[in-house]
């Protein structure tokens, strides 16, 4: 099924960077989730798990291993015949940032980060988070192509450290978020 590119350190749509040396993986390695949508309340939505998980410093890319439909009903059906069409082929990572600052666009760059889960989206934040073409069958190169090492050593960044205060959310936006959470049925926890 060939390589997807899981997160790169380019601005996003939000205006924000999350930046791959920052990346806290020892969570996730114990359990390397593959979602659809960033859905975590319903079964179906745990549609494979990520393998050969790699990063560097132009982000981190993977090798999806998508699981078998239960049965007809069962939306990976759906799921799997959009991703043999290639018409499913972008991701989005889900994650607990830890550090961050404020960038030169205005939003913020995720400097350290704890990755949760890796979900197959139709449309990314990350406009480069893209599943990169198998090679041809005649042997030839692929469509597209990426440097994939391991990182060997990741260096240490200096980061602001800026939590939110109350006073930094619009509270239009905020009531707007609650909102969404009780209509999905999650709930906001307070640290």
């Amino acid at each position: 099924d060939g390589r997807m590119i899981a997160s790169t350190p380019d601005v996003d749509r939000d205006k924000d960077r999350v930046l791959p040396n920052g990346a806290k993986l020892e969570n996730f390695i114990k359990n390397p989730v593959l979602m659809y949508g960033h859905n975590y309340r319903d079964p179906w939505a745990l549609i494979g798990k990520v393998g050969d998980l790699q990063i560097d410093s132009s982000g981190l890319n993977f090798v999806p291993e998508l699981r078998e439909a239960a049965n007809d009903a069962d939306p990976m059906t759906i799921i799997r015949a959009l991703w043999d069409q290639k018409l499913l082929r972008a991701c989005s990572i889900g994650f607990n940032p830890t550090k961050w600052m404020e960038n030169e666009v205005g939003g913020r760059d995720f400097v350290e980060w704890e990755l949760l889960e890796i979900s197959i989206v139709p449309i990314p934040a990350n406009q480069n988070a893209l599943r990169l073409a198998a090679k041809a069958i005649d042997g030839g190169g692929s469509e597209e192509s990426a440097t994939i090492a391991p990182v060997q050593s990741v260096q240490p960044v200096q980061p602001v450290e800026e939590p939110a205060s109350d006073g930094d959310i619009d509270e239009e936006v905020l009531m707007a978020l609650v909102g969404f959470l009780e209509m999905v049925g999650e709930s906001i926890v307070s640290q």
